[in-house]
């Protein structure tokens, strides 16, 4: 049976090669159906300035007393432990989430071409000329509460999951290659 750890971060910058880092994680667990079965998200303190505040909403406040990404690293490994990735864009999220893994000292197998990207699957399952996740969501009647705060982004994402996982009648042979 496969299992999903589909997620989302907001971060201080574009890119973990130049010491961007995350500010916010969210994981939602999805079952081989594609129901909710866990939520988890927390503010990380990324121990440098913010970055883009217009975008994800975040000011130095929000994180000042909120654990380093270090202090949550064991429970975040251990829910992603033996669950496929997954993300609206995982080219993004998963480098990131790699970057912060590595250095706290944690050997976690993410890249963005291991695991589902709910965006470059969305071709094949919506009618849509934008790949970006509100329109994909709005393309199967769902609304994100708060775009770009990672818990109703990584939410959107799994309904984007759990629409693709109705579409085909053995989803997880389809796309074998990426999971």
């Amino acid at each position: 049976m496969i299992r999903y750890a589909v997620i989302d971060v907001e971060t201080t910058g574009l890119s973990p090669l130049h010491n961007h880092r995350v500010l916010e994680v969210a994981l939602v667990l999805v079952d081989s159906d594609g129901n909710i079965v866990y939520e988890w998200d927390t503010l990380i303190n990324p121990l440098r300035d913010i970055g883009a505040t217009d975008i994800h909403g975040l000011s130095a406040a929000d994180v000042y007393s909120a654990p380093t990404f270090d202090q949550i690293a064991p429970e975040l490994a251990s829910l992603l432990k033996g669950r496929v990735p997954v993300a609206h864009n995982l080219s993004f999220d998963a480098p990131f989430l790699a970057a912060e893994f590595a250095r706290a000292g944690y050997a976690v197998e993410l890249h963005g071409n291991s695991g589902l990207c709910t965006m470059r699957l969305a071709p094949h399952y919506l009618p849509v000329s934008s790949r970006a996740l509100e329109a994909c969501c709005n393309c199967i009647g769902y609304s994100i509460e708060s775009a770009h705060a990672a818990l109703d982004d990584a939410r959107a994402a799994a309904r984007l999951l759990a629409y693709y996982i109705k579409q085909d009648d053995d989803f997880s042979k389809c796309w074998a290659d990426e999971i």
